[in-house]
């Protein structure tokens, strides 16, 4: 299984030496110039990543490895896709919670930034927003909703007890 918290860089390097196990490879021999979305690759492949040998790596020019990109949906599908508002107005606000539940690290480079539609305060209210990948994810593609909700309840629910006891006048000695 893929461990979606590391650089991607590393992960990419894991794969290209997975597939070409002679070959000497690390994380500071590669620059990622370019990733693409494509169709009609072979093993359902949706991804076209250029990469170049970096100078002093004992390498050099440039090629092309074809991988699976996450769908988003997908990931979703395997948790709960409900997240609480709080203060949150907009995906950024929340991302270190989706980031966690998923087992993922996702940046803004991974998503397009969308703002919170507004809430009326109401109990139980929710509201549906749509997470975009960017087209330049390495790791996603595609969209899927996400349900936020408000947690908030009504004052006047809670404290029930409105007649109040306590100030109390002492007079002092002169």
């Amino acid at each position: 299984m893929t461990d979606f918290t590391r650089p991607f860089i590393d992960v990419l390097v894991d794969m290209i030496v997975d597939k070409n196990p002679s070959v000497a490879l690390d994380n500071t021999m590669l620059t990622i110039l370019s990733v693409n979305e494509a169709a009609g690759l072979s093993g359902g492949r949706n991804t076209v990543i250029r990469v170049e040998a970096n100078e002093g790596s004992g390498l050099y020019g440039e090629d092309e490895f074809y991988y699976i990109r996450i769908d988003i949906a997908d990931i979703v599908a395997t948790q709960d896709g409900r997240f609480e508002l709080g203060t949150r107005t907009k995906l950024s606000d929340l991302m270190e919670e989706f980031n966690t539940r998923f087992g993922l690290n996702l940046t803004a480079d991974d998503y397009e930034d969308v703002e919170f539609p507004a809430f009326e305060n109401l109990p139980g209210e929710e509201k549906t927003i749509t997470f975009t990948a960017k087209p330049g994810s390495y790791w996603i593609h595609g969209s899927v909703e996400l349900t936020i909700y408000n947690e908030q309840v009504l004052l006047s629910d809670v404290i029930t007890a409105r007649e109040l006891d306590g100030l109390h006048y002492e007079p002092t000695a002169a």
